[in-house]
C-alpha cells in the first residue's frame, strides 16, 4: 500500500511542474524556443517568393504563346533558288546527274511545303529524285533541298516546270527546269605513224593533231580530215576509216573509229662534191709540140746549119762528173785547217 502511494506522488511531482519533467530551468528552455522561432516562421516568409517566381514563369509562358500565335498568323514565303534550272545537253535514254533547288522560308511566318511536283512540258523527261521539302515546316530563314534529275528521251529541247506548294503567300513556287537531248556520242582515234612526221588538221572544227589523239563526236557527225608533212617528210596516205590515199579524208562517225596517218622521211640528199673525180681527157689545146712526133716538122721550122737534121734523134746533153777532192780551207775566224774527205764509195 505505501509503494502504490508513493509511486502516484513521484508521477504527479514529475508531471506537473516542466522543471521536473526535462530536468532544465525555465530560462534555458525560452533560449531554445527563441532560437527555433525563426526557423518555424521560414516557410511562411518564403510562400511570397515562390508564388512570385510561378507568376513570372506564367507570364513568360503567356509570352511565348502570344509569340507562337503571332508567327503562326504572320505571312510566310517560300523562295526557290537558283530561279531557273538548265541541264544542257545530255545523251539520249541515258542517266544524267541531278541538279539541287533550294527552299527558303523568306517570310517571318512559319512555312508549311505541302508537295513538291513537276508540271506541263516534257515532265515525263524530267524526275524529283529526292524530296526533303514535303511536308516540312520551315521557321524564318530555315531551308529544305530538293533534287532533280533529267533523262531525255528525245533529240532536241525539253522543258517542264518544278512546283512547290505551301502554306506561304503566294502558296505556290515554281522554277522552269530545262535541258536538251543530243545524238549518243562517237570515239575518234587517230594514230600518226612512219619515220617522217606532220600533223591532221580537223575541218571544221578548227584543230589538229602533231602526234597521236583522241576526241569524242555526236554520232552521224560528217568530218574532213587533212594531212600535212613536216619539211624533209612527206605524207604516205591513210589506213582506216574508210579512207586511203593522200588527199583529204572524209568519214562520217556511225562507231568508234580508228585511223592511221603514215609520214615517211625524205631520202637524204647526196653529199657536196666528189672524192675521187674520173680523169680529165686532153684536149686540143693540149696537143704535142712541133717534133715531137713521128710526123715531118712544119716548113720553115728546120734545124740550124751544123745541127742534126730533123730525122735524127739528139742525146740530151751529158754533165761531167763532179771529182772529189780533198782540200783545206782556212777559217780566219778561229786559225784552225779544215779537212774535207770525199766519200767512200
Amino acid at each position: 500500500m505505501r509503494a502504490l502511494i508513493g509511486a502516484h506522488v513521484a508521477r504527479s511531482v514529475i508531471g506537473g511542474s516542466g522543471e521536473r519533467r526535462d530536468g532544465r530551468a525555465p530560462a534555458r528552455r525560452q533560449a531554445e524556443r527563441a532560437e527555433q522561432a525563426p526557423r518555424r516562421s521560414s516557410p511562411r516568409r518564403a510562400r511570397p517568393a515562390l508564388l512570385l517566381r510561378w507568376l513570372a514563369g506564367l507570364a513568360l509562358a503567356l509570352a511565348a504563346c502570344g509569340l507562337l500565335a503571332s508567327q503562326a498568323s504572320a505571312a510566310a514565303t517560300a523562295t526557290l533558288s537558283p530561279p531557273s534550272v538548265d541541264f544542257g545537253g545530255q545523251e539520249v535514254n541515258s542517266p544524267g546527274y541531278s541538279y539541287g533547288v533550294t527552299v527558303t522560308n523568306s517570310g517571318p511566318g512559319f512555312l508549311t511545303v505541302a508537295r513538291v511536283r513537276l508540271a506541263g512540258g516534257d515532265s515525263a523527261d524530267f524526275a524529283i529524285e529526292d524530296d526533303h521539302c514535303s511536308g516540312v515546316e520551315l521557321w524564318p530563314d530555315g531551308t529544305c533541298e530538293i533534287e532533280v534529275g533529267f533523262s531525255p528521251t528525245a533529240l532536241g529541247y525539253r522543258a517542264t516546270t518544278l512546283v512547290v506548294e505551301s502554306n506561304g503567300s503566294p502558296d505556290t513556287a515554281e522554277v522552269p527546269v530545262t535541258g536538251r537531248g543530243v545524238p549518243p556520242s562517237r570515239r575518234l582515234e587517230l594514230l600518226l605513224a612512219g619515220s617522217g612526221s606532220g600533223a591532221v588538221s580537223f575541218i571544221p572544227d578548227g584543230f589538229s593533231c602533231a602526234e597521236s589523239c583522241s576526241n569524242s563526236f555526236y554520232e552521224g557527225s560528217a568530218l574532213t580530215l587533212e594531212a600535212s608533212a613536216d619539211p624533209g617528210s612527206t605524207f604516205a596516205g591513210w589506213d582506216g576509216g574508210g579512207c586511203d590515199g593522200t588527199g583529204p579524208c572524209e568519214l562520217t562517225l556511225d562507231a568508234d573509229t580508228t585511223l592511221t596517218a603514215t609520214f615517211s622521211a625524205d631520202p637524204a640528199p647526196p653529199p657536196l662534191g666528189d672524192p675521187d673525180p674520173p680523169p680529165l681527157e686532153p684536149g686540143p689545146s693540149e696537143a704535142e709540140p712541133p717534133g715531137s712526133g713521128s710526123g715531118p716538122p712544119p716548113a720553115g721550122d728546120g734545124p740550124p746549119a751544123g745541127l742534126p737534121g730533123a730525122g735524127s734523134q739528139v742525146a740530151p746533153a751529158r754533165k761531167p762528173a763532179r771529182r772529189c777532192r780533198r782540200h783545206r780551207h782556212r777559217r780566219p775566224e778561229r786559225g784552225k785547217h779544215h779537212s774535207a774527205a770525199c766519200p767512200r764509195r
